[in-house]
């Protein structure tokens, strides 16, 4: 299915290509050609769509009661989007850097988008992402976060992360990885 949606944008981009070309030789049916731009990119932007969440849907989940994480990329590090559990709407970001490369920078990273914070939803993706940590004999991680940055502290230590490290405005926790009774599921 995914090559079949790679073979249509091609050809819709081809299209527009070619399109684009005839624009600067016919300058009558202006309104008329601007029209079909409009409904190629629609259609151009409809299939990227798609094909994104086929993508998303094929990548390993890792579900919570009320967020699920869904590795986006492995490379470096590996990044999670955050969802709504059940649904494919986007909450955040999660990220593992890797093993202490930096106190200042943390082995992990999160936001939540602002239209999501104050539900609990980073202490859940970060319970998940340590759980995951924890089943890759990963026993402990550092998590960094400014001083004025309440919520993120208090993401934190209920984790049960420990100050260890200040450094002018970010404070660094380490937290020891926990096993979680989550449902586990890989597509």
């Amino acid at each position: 299915m995914i090559e079949e949606l790679e073979k249509k944008l091609q050809i819709l981009q081809e299209k527009r290509r070619r399109l684009e070309e005839k624009k600067y030789e016919v300058d009558d049916d202006y309104l008329e050609i601007e029209c079909i731009y409009y409904e190629i990119d629609r259609l151009i932007e409809e299939s990227l769509s798609i094909k994104r969440k086929i993508y998303l849907l094929k990548a390993p989940c890792i579900e919570g009661e009320n967020v699920d994480i869904r590795e986006l990329t492995k490379n470096k590090s590996t990044n999670y989007y955050i969802y709504l559990h059940g649904t494919d709407t986007i909450i955040g970001e999660i990220s593992y850097r890797g093993y202490h490369i930096r106190k200042t920078l943390g082995d992990i990273g999160y936001e939540i988008y602002e239209e999501y914070r104050g539900n609990g939803y980073a202490y859940e993706a970060l319970c998940l992402l340590g759980g995951k940590l924890k089943e890759d004999d990963i026993d402990d991680f550092w998590i960094s976060t400014t001083i004025d940055n309440i919520p993120s502290k208090k993401t934190i230590e209920k984790y049960g992360g420990e100050l260890f490290d200040r450094e002018d405005n970010i404070i660094t926790y380490s937290c020891k990885t926990k096993k979680l009774e989550n449902k586990r599921k890989n597509m």
